[in-house]
């Protein structure tokens, strides 16, 4: 009877560890690559605001005008910031709804770059090259390739991402419905876990909290090692790489991306390690039940 429970203790304690591992990478996706806020920060990381700034400074440069100073753009570099939110969080929303034909609308970008311009031309009091100073002529050259070059609205199909691409969009957009069935399941399936292992003890918590620190444990340190070794691969892998200036101008930030990527599993690693550890020390300090009665019986037994 003894052999039948420890088999059967052993196999819950090896597909709980299971469970809570692949939970501890559904977690991890949910907070970095289907959080629209972790998006977000990667492209602050990456400065793509600045980008949008220097296109928009290149237009200028082509009829000779060159920005002004850092603190024009520092001016509307929280307007950039909020357009590029609403986009990203729109095509967060239409993911989570699981819509494959995303429109991304660009009219409050195009408004912030035209803003800009007219803010860096009305700081120049006189264009070289331009008969009577006709400012606003350029401006409006100006307001016209900024239109040829970004279109109002972006309807994500086969037109932008090419021929064939319709079913792969249609997977992409079912994969968040996916990952949230995949989470719920396995919550359910954790929870019956514990509930079988507590049954297969009898309810008795010594053992309970024995095998429950124990995968607990499992699962903290190969969550951790896995994050680590991530991280250690990622490092290698880019040293491998030939060198070359954009490499080495994005390699930090590739760096703090992967580590913001894999930083849920390793806090995820780190809560089960603490939560194995004390339920290990609790289940060292506590007295089993069944030896603590036979004491008591046996004290009490007349003398033979």
């Amino acid at each position: 009877m003894d052999g039948v429970k420890q088999f059967f203790s052993g196999l819950f304690c090896l597909a709980l560890i299971s469970v809570l591992s692949l939970l501890g990478i559904v977690i991890t996706l949910n907070l970095t690559l289907l959080n629209p806020d972790f998006t977000l920060t990667a492209l602050k990381e990456f400065d793509v605001y600045t980008l949008m700034t220097k296109q928009v400074e290149s237009l200028l440069e082509g009829y000779g005008v060159s920005a002004s100073d850092e603190a024009s753009f520092a001016e509307f570099e929280p307007r950039f910031e909020q357009e590029v939110e609403a986009i990203v969080r729109s095509i967060y929303d239409s993911l989570h709804k699981g819509e494959s034909g995303m429109i991304i609308t660009l009219t409050g970008i195009k408004e912030v770059m035209k803003d800009y311009v007219a803010r860096e031309m009305s700081s120049l009091p006189e264009l070289p090259g331009v008969i009577g100073g006709d400012i606003e002529a350029v401006v409006s050259r100006i307001y016209s390739d900024i239109d040829g070059m970004m279109p109002d609205k972006v309807l994500l199909d086969e037109s932008v991402f090419g021929l064939g691409t319709i079913p792969h969009l249609d997977l992409i957009s079912r994969v968040p419905g996916y990952i949230r069935t995949v989470h719920q399941t396995l919550a359910v399936l954790g929870i019956v876990l514990v509930l079988s292992l507590c049954l297969v003890h009898w309810w008795q918590p010594k053992p309970i909290v024995r095998a429950l620190g124990i995968v607990f444990l499992t699962v903290g340190v190969g969550c951790v090692a896995s994050s680590f070794t991530g991280l250690v691969g990622n490092v290698l892998f880019g040293s491998l790489l030939a060198p070359s200036t954009t490499y080495m101008q994005l390699q930090p930030g590739l760096l703090r991306l992967f580590s913001d990527m894999l930083k849920p599993m390793r806090l995820y690693g780190f809560g089960f390690l603490g939560a194995g550890f004390c339920l290990m020390i609790m289940s060292l300090l506590w007295r089993s039940v069944p030896t603590t009665s036979r004491i008591v019986a046996t004290q009490g037994l007349p003398p033979a």
